[in-house]
């Protein structure tokens, strides 16, 4: 059970957070369309919307519109500077409540008791979420174009250094067919983790409306050590506001079709072109790190993708920056995910250097721990035989 709540930046979001006792999903008004069409069209399982108070009125009264197209029963509520009674229109929308933007702690608890039940007393105990199944033996077809999301809703885990390195190592196998889209709009850096200075970006593969044409597409991409095709994020954060998530999908869609690998990489949170990623996705690898803020931000998300449909049938996790003394194992994480660890990869000074001086490991010649983290997982995707070797899975020779 979760609860939606809209906004850019508004500190309502985070007293909201701190005071609910289930999850709180945050999206930006700027892609909230496609995101809670995507949500509520497959599941039953929010509680509440919440809209702050840095959405104006007639684009709040949109996403409320799309919130009471797709289910009469969830309340909607308006956080405001100045709250006014709530118009014939607003009901209309199933807004249920305007509340002030400066709410205490305690007046969102109450808040939340009206609405939705807290843990408050004489409140129902919340249900327990469904177990995220764990993912079932896939048969994989070697010939089979994969698109391979790589995901994290935490910040600083290292999704790009294992973005980068899988997908040059993918290149190995597949020259010039292997290609890494940087999905990240607001830091995006894979760019600059490869040292490349790339000429065209990401919001040179759309036209006004659509996707541009393969060979278009094509010319856009940046070489990256003669194998690895690379298309970087764009320079703005703003640069993908114009663009919708379908177009980001079809996209996506189009490059499976030409080459044979697509490795995406995507910021933290569950921004819309993560969600865009997962519609066109047959892997998905989680990236955690072994601290109990990561792992447990990364089983909401799981638990939430995995509700709306959004996971794919072959996923794969990634225990980064593993070290002992921690307080956690990898049982622990694999517990707690109710999936097993495919890989794990222990904090490096390497790693780091590597990522400073754009020169990837999975690209040096001697050995390294990353580097056999990234061929377990290439294996695993490709199909091959591995066993586990020194705590990861390696491919036998």
């Amino acid at each position: 059970m979760s609860i939606i709540v809209i906004t850019e930046s508004s500190p309502f979001a985070g007293r909201l957070r701190r005071v609910a006792d289930r999850q709180v999903v945050g999206l930006r008004p700027t892609f909230s369309e496609h995101a809670l069409n995507s949500m509520l069209g497959t599941m039953r399982a929010i509680d509440l919307v919440v809209i702050c108070e840095d959405v104006d009125d007639d684009q709040s009264m949109e996403m409320a519109d799309i919130v009471h197209d797709h289910q009469l029963d969830v309340p909607v509520v308006l956080v405001r500077e100045s709250p006014e009674p709530l118009s014939a229109e607003q009901r209309q929308f199933g807004v249920v409540e305007s509340v002030p933007a400066i709410s205490s702690d305690l007046e969102i608890e109450r808040l939340l008791a009206r609405h939705v039940g807290t843990s408050m007393p004489g409140a129902a105990p919340e249900r327990e979420a469904p177990a995220v199944p764990a993912a079932p033996v896939v048969k994989v077809d070697p010939e089979e174009h994969r698109v391979v999301v790589v995901l994290s809703p935490k910040g600083g885990v290292g999704k790009t250094t294992i973005s980068t390195n899988l997908a040059i190592a993918l290149s190995r196998r597949a020259p010039l067919d292997t290609v890494i889209v940087d999905f990240d709009s607001q830091f995006g850096d894979v760019g600059s983790v490869l040292n490349i200075n790339a000429q065209h970006t990401l919001e040179n593969a759309f036209t006004q409306d659509g996707v541009q044409p393969p060979l278009v597409v094509k010319g856009l991409l940046n070489a990256f050590d003669e194998k690895l095709l690379v298309l970087a994020a764009s320079e703005s954060p703003a640069a993908l506001e114009k663009f919708t998530p379908q177009q980001e999908s079809d996209l996506l869609r189009q490059l499976s079709k030409d080459y044979a690998y697509v490795v995406i990489d995507t910021g933290s949170g569950l921004t819309d072109e993560t969600l865009a990623a997962l519609e066109v996705a047959t892997d998905v690898i989680m990236v955690t790190t072994m601290d109990v803020s990561s792992v447990k931000a990364l089983r909401r998300a799981v638990d939430l993708l995995d509700t709306i449909d959004l996971l794919p049938r072959n996923r794969h996790l990634v225990v980064n920056m593993t070290e002992s003394g921690t307080g956690l194992e990898l049982d622990d994480i694999s517990a707690a995910l109710r999936m097993p660890v495919d890989v794990s990869v222990a904090r490096s000074v390497d790693i780091a250097l590597s990522v400073n001086t754009g020169k990837p490991l999975a690209q040096a010649k001697r050995s390294a721990e990353l580097s056999g983290a990234v061929d377990a997982m290439v294996a695993k995707l490709r199909g091959e035989t591995a066993r586990r070797r020194g705590g990861l899975f390696r491919r036998d020779e």
